[in-house]
């Protein structure tokens, strides 16, 4: 792997709490959205990080729907909720 930095890397949670939700727009979630899906679509197609991808996408769809944002839910999952 010529970055081994990337094992260690994890989400920041930009979404910690409700109130972290009301500096977002909507078109800035959705472009967060589409950016997070971009980035866990070429981590799928690495051997490296094809594990990590599988296990953020598993995490995210855990509640199966995105009714409401729960604080224990990924940041994916939150911005979808909205």
């Amino acid at each position: 792997m010529l970055t081994p930095f990337l094992k260690y890397v994890s989400e920041g949670k930009v979404i910690r709490r409700h109130s972290d939700l009301e500096r977002f727009t909507f078109p800035e979630v959705t472009e967060r959205i589409y950016l997070s899906l971009l980035a866990l679509s070429v981590l799928s197609q690495q051997p490296n990080t094809r594990s990590f991808a599988h296990n953020y996408g598993t995490q995210t769809m855990s509640y199966g729907t995105f009714d409401r944002v729960r604080m224990v839910h990924n940041d994916l999952a939150n911005m979808m909720a909205i």
